[in-house]
C-alpha cells in the first residue's frame, strides 16, 4: 500500500471503500477574504453580543480560591518569554533533581492542575462533574505526545512520496483498529473528535478520518476532523472535504482551531527548506478562521444535521461572530449542530457563560501521568504565551486578580 492509497484504508464488511487521494501539502497562500459576514475587522467583532461575557464573577463560582491565585500566577509565568522558552527542558531538570514522586507533587498543584483532570477515573470524574454543574460538557484526551524538543525525530519522516515496509505494515494493522473504534463510538454513543498534528500527517490523517466519516457518519455525525486556520491550504481543504461528504452522502463534523504548532512547523520548514505553511500575522490567521466559520455556518443553514462543527477558540471576539451568525441564520442553540470548545485551565469564563446560556460547549480535558504530560503542558504554555500579544492572557489574569481581591474582601 503506498501513501496514495491512504484514503482507502478503512474496513467496511471485509472490504476496502475508496476515497479520494489524500492532500499533499501545497503552498497556497489561501483563500482571499473581503469583509466576510460584513464585518469591518480580522477577529470578528460585533457591536451587540449575545452573550454577557462580562460576568465573570457568576462563571468562576465554581472554582475554589486556590484555583482562581494558581490560574493567574500560570498565566503571569506563561506571560514571561524566557521561562516560556526554556520551561520544557526546567521539567526536565526538576523531575531528575526531585524524582519523579517528589516532581510530581509539585507539579499537581501547579501547572499539572491547571491544564489536566489527573490520571486516576476518582480524579477525573470529579472534573467532569463539576463542569457539567456549570453547564460544560467534556471531551476526554489522553495526553501523550512526542517531546516536542525532538525535532530531529519529526524532520526525518517528512516524505510523501512514499511510505517504508514498516508505516505500510503499521497501515495493515491500522484498518482494523480504526474500524473497531469507529463501531464502540456507535455502540456508546460518543464523538470521537481526530485531533490535527503537524502539516506533513496531515494528509494521511486527514484520508483516514475522512474514510472513517464515510463508514460511521450515516445516521449521526460521530467522527470529526480537525481544520487549523492557521495553515494556508486549510480552507480549500475544509470546502473540498464538505462538499465530498455531501456527494457520497454521510455526515460532516469538523473542529475549527487556529492552531498550536507554529514554533514547530516554521522551524521545519526551514530545516527542509520548503515554505512556511502558516499565515504570516495572527490577523490574517483570524481572518481565515472568521472565513471558515462563515461558510460552514451557511451550509448547516441548508443542510441542518447533515453538517456540524465546533468553534474551538479562546477569542471572544470569534466566538461573538459565531453567536451572532446563528441568530441571523435562525440555528437553534439547542441542537447539536454547532458546539463551542476550549481547553481545560483556559477561558473558564467564556465556557462557563456560554454554558449558563443554554449553548452546547465543551471542555478539553487532558488526563494522564504528569511525567507524560510535560509537551501537552509545555505546548499549552506556548499558546498562552502567543496569546499574549493579542492580549487574552493579561485579560483573562485581569479576571482572576479581580475576583481574588473580592473574594479577600469578603465578596462584596
Amino acid at each position: 500500500m503506498t501513501f496514495r492509497l491512504l484514503a482507502s484504508t478503512l474496513i467496511r464488511d471485509n472490504t476496502l471503500r475508496r476515497l479520494p487521494t489524500p492532500r499533499a501539502i501545497g503552498t497556497s497562500t489561501g483563500p482571499k477574504w473581503q469583509n466576510v459576514g460584513g464585518l469591518a475587522d480580522a477577529d470578528g467583532a460585533r457591536s451587540v453580543p449575545i452573550v454577557d461575557f462580562s460576568d465573570t464573577r457568576a462563571a468562576l463560582r465554581s472554582k475554589t480560591t486556590w484555583e482562581i491565585a494558581r490560574g493567574s500566577l500560570v498565566l503571569k509565568l506563561c506571560s514571561v518569554p524566557l521561562f516560556v522558552t526554556h520551561s520544557l527542558s526546567m521539567m526536565r531538570f526538576g523531575q531528575k533533581v526531585l524524582g519523579r514522586r517528589l516532581f510530581a507533587a509539585v507539579m499537581r498543584p501547579t501547572f499539572y492542575g491547571q491544564f489536566v483532570a489527573g490520571e486516576s477515573q476518582a480524579e477525573i470524574r470529579k472534573t467532569v462533574d463539576r463542569l457539567q454543574d456549570a453547564g460544560v460538557g467534556t471531551m476526554l484526551y489522553l495526553s501523550l505526545e512526542a517531546d516536542v524538543g525532538e525535532e530531529t525525530k519529526v524532520s526525518e519522516h517528512v516524505n510523501i512520496a512514499g511510505l517504508s515496509a514498516d508505516d505500510n505494515a503499521d497501515l495493515t494493522r491500522l484498518g482494523p483498529r480504526l474500524k473497531k473504534l469507529g463501531e464502540m463510538a456507535l455502540k456508546s454513543n460518543v464523538k470521537l473528535l481526530v485531533d490535527g498534528e503537524y502539516s506533513f500527517m496531515n494528509p494521511a490523517l486527514d484520508a483516514l478520518t475522512l474514510a472513517m466519516m464515510a463508514n460511521f457518519n450515516k445516521s449521526q455525525t460521530m467522527i470529526w476532523a480537525t481544520y487549523q486556520c492557521y495553515l494556508k491550504k486549510s480552507y480549500d481543504n475544509l470546502v473540498t472535504d464538505y462538499e465530498l461528504s455531501q456527494k457520497i452522502g454521510f455526515g460532516f463534523g469538523a473542529k475549527i482551531v487556529r492552531g498550536a504548532y507554529i514554533d514547530q512547523e516554521r522551524d521545519l520548514a526551514k530545516q527542509k527548506g520548503v515554505p512556511d505553511p502558516i499565515y504570516d500575522s495572527f490577523e490574517a490567521t483570524s481572518l481565515a478562521y472568521q472565513g471558515a466559520l462563515e461558510t460552514m455556518l451557511g451550509k448547516i443553514s441548508e443542510v441542518g444535521p447533515r453538517c456540524s462543527i465546533m468553534v474551538a477558540t479562546h477569542n471572544e471576539n470569534s466566538i461573538n461572530y459565531a453567536l451572532s451568525r446563528m441568530t441571523e441564520l435562525g440555528i437553534d442553540k439547542q441542537t447539536d449542530w454547532v458546539n463551542f470548545g476550549q481547553v481545560m485551565g483556559m477561558c473558564d469564563h467564556l465556557s462557563c457563560a456560554l454554558g449558563q446560556k443554554g449553548y452546547k460547549v465543551y471542555k478539553s480535558i487532558p488526563y494522564g501521568p504528569v511525567y507524560d504530560t510535560l509537551p501537552y503542558l509545555y505546548r499549552r504554555a506556548v499558546e498562552n504565551r502567543s496569546f499574549t500579544a493579542d492580549s487574552r492572557v493579561m485579560h483573562e489574569r485581569a479576571i482572576y486578580w479581580r475576583e481574588l481581591k473580592n473574594r479577600m474582601k469578603g465578596g462584596k
